[in-house]
């Protein structure tokens, strides 16, 4: 970050600041990977290219042959772009961000675009000062806006955060997966993706709102049963993780048996039925920090999601 350690950057007050810097790294760091490979299409006429970023030839004019259609993602944009839907293999970053990080990669999101393969917040920080203070607004805009929808994002926050009611982000989430629902059902995932529209920022706005005042009542608008959440968890790419008995930082866990079952209830949901979390494959100990309980957890998340092959005999 700038302006900290033996950074010599200016240190700055504005999110957007951040959010420049870190869609700078990520142009960086794509001319640092490896020119893609050919990966054969299922036809044997077509290919991908790995990373999301197009070959190129040594005075760096992209070059495509004549059964090698070019696929790859386009370059960085200098504005807002949509994120198209592609499959995870066709780009080249997963983010995980925790509390201000998570604003700050999420606020990138319209910039990155087809460059982004996922994106796991954890503790996001939704409530009111930080949506003064932070801009979270802006970032839920982003990471729930139909520009957003096919990508894999995953919200995780302890039910003590001091940042965040964590009924209310839940039902924050739940009302985005209704909408990713809505125009799931109305075939609009089958046209070309588009910018958020205006609507997506009244809807975001209001989901923040209900985020700030708190949860609805049982049985009330916006709430969901168990068996209706897991109906939209599984029609929308945009999912949530509860920790139970955890605060914003992760250091201790005040009921670590229902950590650990909330934990496997979801990864179950992703195929990996009696995965238990663990720590260089060794089980953790009841009262083990829960920050590395949910990061073996976000590991596996992302293997599935970006269908790469799992490290070990699960």
């Amino acid at each position: 970050m700038r302006g900290a350690g033996s950074s010599g950057g200016f240190r700055s007050l504005r999110t957007a600041t951040d959010v420049d810097d870190l869609v700078a790294l990520v142009h960086h760091l794509a001319t640092l990977l490896p020119r893609p490979r050919p990966v054969a299409a299922e036809e044997g006429t077509a290919t991908e290219a790995v990373h999301g970023l197009p070959p190129q030839s040594p005075g760096g004019q992209a070059v495509t042959g004549e059964r090698l259609p070019q696929v790859a993602a386009p370059p960085l944009p200098d504005g807002p772009a949509a994120v198209p839907a592609a499959k995870p293999s066709d780009r080249g970053f997963a983010f995980v961000g925790y509390s201000y990080g998570s604003v700050v990669a999420a606020r990138a999101l319209p910039l990155l675009g087809p460059h982004v393969a996922a994106l796991v917040t954890v503790g996001l920080p939704m409530g009111a000062l930080s949506r003064v203070f932070l801009g979270s607004l802006s970032a839920w805009e982003a990471l729930s806006s139909d520009a957003a929808r096919g990508l894999p994002r995953l919200l995780a926050c302890g039910d003590r955060d001091q940042f965040t009611d964590a009924g209310s982000l839940e039902a924050a989430i739940s009302a985005a997966q209704q909408r990713d629902a809505r125009a799931a059902a109305a075939g609009a995932e089958s046209g070309p993706a588009d910018a958020a529209t205006a609507g997506d920022h009244v809807a975001a706005a209001h989901e923040l709102a209900t985020c700030a005042a708190g949860p609805a009542p049982a049985g009330g608008a916006g709430s969901t049963d168990g068996a209706s959440a897991c109906s939209l968890a599984s029609s929308s790419s945009l999912e949530h993780v509860p920790c139970p008995g955890c605060d914003h930082f992760f250091f201790a866990c005040a009921d670590w048996g229902a950590l650990a079952a909330a934990l496997a209830h979801r990864a179950a949901a992703l195929g990996a039925h009696g995965w238990q979390p663990s720590a260089g494959g060794r089980p953790l100990a009841t009262g083990a920090r829960p920050a590395v309980a949910l990061a073996d957890f976000v590991v596996l998340w992302l293997r599935r999601k970006l269908r790469l092959a799992d490290g070990g005999g699960e």
